[in-house]
């Protein structure tokens, strides 16, 4: 499977094959942008394609434990953990570092097998009145995976080359989503189609949690 999203090369390619004439690399830039802002979007995982290196988001604890523990849903996929701190404090950057199984327990729990990422922790025996208004700070791999799956990389690249197809003449500004761009005056219908191509494929890979 790819480790990267499509190129402006291979949307030139692409786009030469359907008969067109490829736009600037720039233009060529901002529609594979686009349409992986919109993937990403629909998918739930922000991003889809992890990074190479760790990232630390902090989080707001649950406002009350479960008889197993405290559950922290991330809201994204985690590939791998580098560390969780709770009781983080973002003005001296200080907190409580915990340990793997001992502390606290990665889940979906039934991990084998299975290519999704982790969605939640179980943070064991945690004391919510003194560290009350502090954070947990997650440090590790955000993503749905390192690679990205053929059926998606060609919904990016195919939804991007025919949104440039459609778009030619004049210009008029809509939103997909999260995503603004500029479209040809008239051709709404085409700029829905191709943000619809990709979210079909998305629906596939969608975050969901219990």
């Amino acid at each position: 499977m790819p480790s990267a999203w499509p190129t402006t090369a291979e949307l030139t390619t692409a786009i030469e094959a359907m008969g067109g004439t490829a736009p600037s690399s720039t233009i060529l830039q901002a529609y594979l942008d686009a349409s992986v802002a919109v993937f990403d979007h629909a998918t739930g995982y922000r991003p889809f394609l992890a990074g190479s290196t760790g990232e630390a988001r902090l989080f707001d604890p649950p406002k009350a434990p479960t008889r197993d523990g405290l559950i922290l849903e991330f809201g994204s996929g985690l590939l791998s953990c580098d560390s969780i701190y709770v009781g983080w404090d973002t003005e001296d950057n200080t907190g409580t570092l915990l340990v793997a199984e001992q502390d606290y327990v990665l889940g979906p729990y039934a991990r084998s097998g299975a290519p999704r990422p982790y969605t939640e922790v179980r943070i064991k025996n945690y004391p919510i009145a003194e560290w009350l208004g502090l954070s947990i700070k997650v440090t590790g791999q955000w993503g749905y995976s390192a690679t990205i799956p053929s059926d998606a990389w060609l919904a990016v690249l195919n939804g991007s080359a025919r949104a440039i197809q459609s778009a030619g003449g004049p210009v008029s500004r809509i939103k997909q989503g999260p995503v603004e761009m500029e479209f040809a005056i008239g051709i709404t219908s085409a700029a829905d189609s191709w943000a619809d191509e990709i979210r079909a494929c998305a629906s596939r890979y969608r975050l969901i949690q219990l």
